[in-house]
């Protein structure tokens, strides 16, 4: 197999650290795309910037969400003959030889051709915990991977063949839940999930910070209401959808829901986030999916 890699950042009013983020990541690709999710012109200078740092810029009239972003880089990785799409938020920054480090595992891995993403682990910059992802066997002889639940969009590789079988990301999910619900889909046709224990990347999670709960460290991610809110809702969606098929992944988005209420108790502007996820709740339960044109 071929390993053309195509890599896509994709940017939303984004802050100057973004050229450096393409300027890291750039030599280590074939090709390096910048879909700028409808920014306006506040951002002209800074994404010219990114061009002449050797980025493809490709720009949504207006903010179509995560998964639409996502879904144009797939299209256009897999028409320029590429094998792989490695997948990036504008608040990661990629260290050096991350790809060359994901795909350095793949000849030990058995049945590769089962293989739907490569992960790095991540490390929350805010904290500087590094967190693991839900593990799905115990780890083999070969300690540099794990078959895990689900993976983060930024910093995956995705293989475009196996992404053509499973399908688009799916846009009413708009953000939040949009790589777990990719994730959930590939399991389901046989694909596994790797995640690569060799390489590291930092990824901004909300603005985290810890608190103490009876005695128990935790991390809370201040995320925005807004963000609260497609949290909740989408969160029911991917259970619902699971319900029937797989209950116990069902169950697991429920809990996570049900935590993410309690946890939001610790963070500011709790009453308004809390009517936000209220609202997602209702949403999920009419399936009133897509953007959402409230403020909160």
């Amino acid at each position: 197999m071929s390993n053309r890699v195509c890599a896509a950042i994709v940017a939303y009013h984004p802050d100057a650290a973004l050229a450096a983020h393409v300027q890291a990541l750039r030599p280590q690709v074939d090709e390096l795309l910048l879909v700028d999710n409808g920014s306006g012109t506040d951002a002209d200078a800074l994404l010219s910037r990114c061009v002449a740092l050797g980025a493809h810029l490709i720009r949504l009239p207006e903010n179509l969400g995560i998964a639409a972003a996502l879904n144009v880089a797939v299209q256009h990785a897999r028409a320029a003959g590429h094998t792989w799409l490695a997948t990036f938020d504008q608040d990661s920054h990629a260290p050096v030889a991350l790809i060359d480090n994901l795909l350095a595992v793949l000849p030990d891995i058995p049945d590769a051709n089962t293989i739907a993403s490569l992960s790095p682990l991540f490390r929350n910059q805010t904290t500087g915990a590094i967190v693991h992802q839900p593990l799905l066997d115990p780890a083999g002889p070969d300690l540099r991977w794990r078959a895990v639940a689900e993976v983060i969009t930024s910093g995956s590789l995705i293989r475009l063949d196996a992404a053509a079988q499973v399908g688009d990301f799916d846009e009413r999910l708009f953000i939040d839940g949009v790589d777990t619900d990719f994730c959930l889909r590939c399991r389901a046709q046989g694909y596994r999930i790797i995640e690569v224990q060799t390489t590291c990347l930092d990824h901004q999670l909300g603005q985290s910070a810890a608190r103490n709960v009876l005695g128990v460290r935790k991390t809370v991610t201040q995320h925005s209401p807004l963000r609260r809110y497609y949290i909740a809702r989408n969160n029911l969606y991917l259970a619902k959808r699971w319900l029937l098929r797989r209950p116990d992944w069902a169950w697991h988005y429920l809990s996570k829901l049900l935590r993410t209420l309690l946890m939001v108790l610790l963070e500011a502007q709790r009453g308004r986030k809390f009517r936000a996820m209220l609202g997602g709740i209702w949403d999920a339960l009419c399936n009133q999916m897509g953007r959402s044109r409230r403020e909160w």
